[in-house]
């Protein structure tokens, strides 16, 4: 065995070990710690799931409900401030019915299932996602430093259904790249779990591929159908009204998108103002997408297009919280794809670089400022890449040398 294997070899194993000892660490540490785990995310979920067992679909986005049920899992009365309405698209309300029903209305459990289901459907998803091309070579070692990613961690552990996003967009790069029109737009269609996320896409893709477009115009009214006929007009009423009633700017500052950044670099702007350069920047995003899309897709399909979408749709949605940045996989996967077609990687050097990236990824959440500062800047490194792959292939060159000297 060479020496650049041997300390690979080390410093994969080491790292997988750690994060593997860390997120053990920490689930159990939340699912031992009532206050920690009925503070997670999930219990929006498990509350609408309750309702939709107890009352119907129809009710499932009753506030008086959820803040009922949310309390009977808590322990104690719930003020404003504690309160997270459950705000996701309504086609998923039936599963969280069945899941609540098979658990037995156990919150613990119920969690526990729920994040082993998810974690199934991530495998899946990253499975699909490094075979996306012929040039990408699944093993062991890539498939499970994909899955150790830091922001996977955090959104199984919170319950979030970001993994139904992800695996849309996997389905839909696998579509568009292998001309499977019906599988690209089933994947949009996942996809409208983010309605700000969709739109993005979706307008470049009725215009630069309209055999694609009109497909996912079906899905779309089919996910939307199976979203608003359970509801009735008054369950669609209440869908709505959470939407109103949300107070303008009070979770920005938390944010990984510009206006994130724009909250906590430009505070005295007005949390009003940044919303609408939001809104702005999102619409001119659009714009710029679909100009490009339609340019660059008339022949082939560049899988560079679908890094700098994913990238820029991750960095100009109006919402964007920490487990969405699971999402950044995709891009990450692309920009690996075309080192690995160029030459410059080898699936044996990966695995150590995203297993690297994770433990910095871990080590930044430790302190909020430098958390987002990491997570900005890897939206910056991948974006740059996919625009000037020489100095990418420079970068993981010189940091193979740094590795395996």
């Amino acid at each position: 065995m060479s020496k650049s294997i041997r300390i690979s070899f080390v410093l994969q194993t080491g790292g997988v070990i750690a994060l593997l000892l860390v997120y053990l660490l920490l689930w159990l540490r939340i699912t031992k710690n009532p206050i920690e785990y009925t503070g997670s995310d999930f219990i929006t979920y498990y509350s609408v799931g309750v309702i939709t067992n107890r009352y119907g679909l129809q009710d499932a986005y009753d506030l008086d409900l959820q803040m009922q049920i949310k309390q009977d899992v808590v322990g104690f009365k719930l003020v404003d401030k504690n309160f997270m309405p459950h705000n996701h698209i309504p086609w998923l309300n039936p599963f969280l019915g069945l899941l609540i029903l098979l658990t037995g209305e156990n919150y613990l459990v119920a969690m526990t299932v729920w994040a082993f289901f998810l974690l199934v459907l991530y495998i899946f998803a990253v499975v699909q996602l490094l075979q996306l091309q012929d040039k990408t070579v699944l093993t062991w070692p890539l498939l499970i430093s994909f899955l150790l990613f830091f922001p996977i961690f955090v959104s199984l552990v919170n319950g979030q259904d970001t993994v139904f996003v992800f695996l849309g967009l996997v389905l839909f790069a696998r579509g568009m790249l292998l001309k499977k029109h019906w599988l690209a737009a089933f994947g949009l269609g996942l996809v409208t779990l983010r309605p700000q996320m969709v739109i993005m896409l979706g307008l470049p893709v009725l215009l630069a591929r309209p055999a694609v477009g009109w497909r996912f115009v079906v899905v779309a009214i089919g996910f939307v159908l199976a979203s608003i006929l359970p509801l009735g007009v008054a369950g669609v009423l209440d869908f709505l009204n959470l939407f109103t009633d949300v107070v303008v700017g009070s979770k920005d500052h938390a944010m990984f998108n510009l206006v994130g950044l724009l909250t906590r670099s430009f505070p005295a702007l007005g949390a009003r103002i940044i919303q609408q350069i939001g809104w702005l920047a999102y619409g001119a995003g659009c714009f710029g997408l679909c100009l490009v899309w339609v340019r660059r897709m008339r022949e082939s399909v560049p899988v560079s297009l679908f890094g700098i979408s994913v990238i820029v749709l991750l960095f100009l949605s109006p919402h964007l919280v920490y487990h969405d940045l699971a999402l950044l996989l995709l891009p990450l996967a692309f920009v690996f794809a075309q080192a690995f077609e160029r030459g410059v990687l080898t699936s044996f050097d990966a695995p150590p670089l995203v297993i690297m990236l994770s433990l910095i990824l871990l080590l930044s959440s430790l302190h909020q400022g430098v958390q987002f500062l990491v997570a900005y800047l890897l939206m910056s490194v991948l974006f740059t890449f996919f625009l000037w792959p020489a100095l990418g292939d420079r970068f993981f060159l010189r940091l193979k040398g740094f590795i395996f000297l």
